[in-house]
């Protein structure tokens, strides 16, 4: 009796790029020990933990993510760089402009690099559950009114 094991649909992912999709067919699944050095994207050592439970040391701060340090394939990463830049823009462009105005909603995706994952009562939030940091900003007419970073 064969048994299946379902991905979550993080995982869907891999599948849509040859480099992974090489990656995932070239495992050697019956012997050696994988290490985090033994793969290119977080989401392929996630795959094989996820095949591979008895793989714990993949995920060493035991937060159910395999190998946090490598590379994502979906980018939706927060960094201290950019949450630093997000304040030191807006900072820049209330100093610089006559009316005090903020970035707007744009020049926010521009500098996160991604849309926004979710919104919570009148936040927009941009989360990164692998690195558990997230900014939640509440915008008026397109702009920043105040903004606040979790996890920096």
């Amino acid at each position: 009796m064969t048994v299946e094991k379902s991905l979550p649909t993080v995982h869907t992912t891999i599948y849509h790029d040859p480099d992974v999709s090489n990656e995932v067919n070239d495992f050697s699944y019956q012997s050696s020990k994988k290490e985090c050095r033994d793969f290119k994207y977080q989401e392929t050592a996630q795959h094989y933990l996820d095949l591979y439970p008895e793989h714990k040391h993949l995920d060493s701060d035991r937060d159910g993510y395999a190998c946090n340090n490598l590379t994502r394939l979906n980018g939706d990463i927060l960094t201290p760089a950019i949450w630093n830049e997000l304040l030191s823009r807006n900072i820049h462009k209330k100093q610089s402009s006559k009316k005090r105005e903020s970035l707007t909603y744009s020049e926010v995706i521009e500098i996160v690099g991604f849309y926004p994952n979710a919104n919570k009562g009148s936040r927009t939030i941009w989360s990164d559950p692998i690195n558990n940091m997230s900014i939640q900003i509440r915008f008026h007419e397109g702009k920043i009114m105040d903004m606040k970073g979790i996890g920096f």
